[in-house]
């Protein structure tokens, strides 16, 4: 919670009240959840109680990036990359601590010892298995390049 401060501290002018408002994207899935009661919690810590409005249905990355540039959303999460930092200002502060990098290979109960000989991309392509991804997953077109079989869902809404 405490990389939050830095944010807090560019939000300043707007906590003259004990009350903020926010204008936050929410996803079908429930991936925004997270990041709401982080916002919610760092907040609530310094005092600041939080009003989060979602007035958008789910909306492509694309389109929520334009409506941060056009100030009707507040904050957005994303990947970093060159192009959303030249378009946007950054505020560079690791949300999830490295972990939305990382990657876990989730494997049927009893079927490690099938993969003890992979050491290299060669040896992982040569299990035939195939990696199930999330729609608009970051990690398809890693998927792609490297040529690995890999089927997509879509996710249903949480309710």
């Amino acid at each position: 919670m405490y990389p939050l401060l830095l944010l807090l501290l560019l939000l300043a002018p707007r906590l003259e009240a004990a009350e903020l408002t926010l204008t936050l994207p929410a996803f079908e899935d429930g991936s925004h959840r997270y990041y709401h009661a982080l916002l919610q919690e760092s907040l609530a810590d310094t005092g600041v109680t939080l009003t989060i409005r979602q007035p958008f249905a789910h909306l492509p990355q694309k389109r929520l990036q334009r409506l941060v540039a056009d100030n009707q959303i507040d904050l957005l999460w994303m990947l970093q990359s060159a192009e959303r930092d030249r378009l946007l200002t950054p505020v560079r502060i690791d949300l999830t601590r490295g972990l939305i990098g990382q990657r876990v290979l989730l494997i049927p109960k009893g079927d490690a010892k099938s993969y003890e000989g992979v050491r290299d991309l060669a040896s992982f392509r040569a299990l035939g298995k195939v990696g199930g991804l999330g729609a608009g997953w970051y990690d398809e077109r890693v998927w792609q390049a490297n040529r690995l079989p890999y089927h997509v869902r879509v996710m249903t809404p949480i309710s």
